[in-house]
């Protein structure tokens, strides 16, 4: 009889443990594992998000701070076609003369001097009263993007290196009537107009941040060559007991051409 309650006893144990295994087994999830455990079907988060928005703006608006030190106002666009290459216009306006231009524009700095006028680029740019008129500012360039020099840092911005080839034009009107000098003197130096053309290598570094206003930030600088077109002077017949010389515009022009250097920070607005 105790060996009967004993056999039962045991069918008992493995009849219950049999159950229990059936109702919770291994890879099948209980009511808890459903609501506590991570969906695995849900997408992953984005990595790195804000570059992807960056790269999506195609369309800048751009304003370059340095050309303020040239006394010019200007803004620019850039469309870029790739990640690699942009092409950019700009229009502006020449608000007074380029005064680092006149401290640049003479003597060792000029890379041709073929100059007949009697009256030096230098001395225009330096004794010339600015005028009104036109006074236009254009510029073209084709930019050239690759990953360098910051780049490999790990920021949530994009961040680029960038190489320039830059075409600008400007004009810009002077009165002359006086040199300043007691033996040099002019006379009908009203009206002159100062053409300027160069051509620019740059070297820059550039990053875009931003969400909802998307910015782009430009720091850079350059070299090439400026070629600049002006009025010639030629002396004037002097009269009885004049004790200075006359030098008078003409209708002829000359070119001289002296190398330029640039550096510049550039915000845009991306669109």
């Amino acid at each position: 009889m105790k060996s009967l309650k004993t056999y039962f006893f045991i069918y008992c144990l493995i009849f219950s443990i049999d159950n229990f295994s059936q109702e919770i087994k291994p890879g099948k999830p209980n009511e808890l594992d459903n609501i506590y455990s991570p969906d695995k079907t849900a997408s992953k988060p984005i990595v790195n998000a804000q570059s992807s928005v960056t790269l999506s703006k195609s369309n800048f608006i751009k304003f370059n701070f340095g050309l303020l030190t040239r006394s010019t106002f200007a803004l620019h666009y850039e469309r870029k076609l790739n990640d690699v290459v942009s092409f950019i216009g700009g229009l502006g306006y020449n608000y007074n003369k380029d005064k680092i231009q006149s401290a640049t524009a003479d003597g060792d700095f000029l890379i041709v001097d073929n100059s007949k006028s009697t009256v030096s680029l230098s001395q225009i740019l330096i004794n010339g009263v600015y005028d009104s008129g036109p006074n236009l500012f254009a510029s073209a360039s084709v930019k050239f993007s690759y990953d360098g020099l910051f780049t490999a840092w790990n920021y949530d911005e994009e961040r680029r290196n960038f190489i320039q080839l830059e075409w600008r034009n400007s004009s810009v009107n002077l009165d002359l009537n006086d040199l300043n000098s007691e033996t040099e003197k002019v006379s009908n130096g009203n009206d002159l107009t100062i053409k300027s053309t160069c051509y620019l290598l740059n070297w820059g570094y550039q990053f875009t941040a931003g969400k909802s206003l998307i910015t782009s930030h430009e720091f850079s600088f350059g070299f090439g060559i400026r070629k600049t077109t002006y009025n010639v002077f030629t002396y004037a017949n002097n009269t009885i007991g004049q004790t200075y010389n006359l030098s008078q515009k003409t209708s002829g022009t000359e070119t001289a051409t002296t190398p330029m250097v640039t550096i510049a920070y550039v915000l845009g607005f991306g669109f």
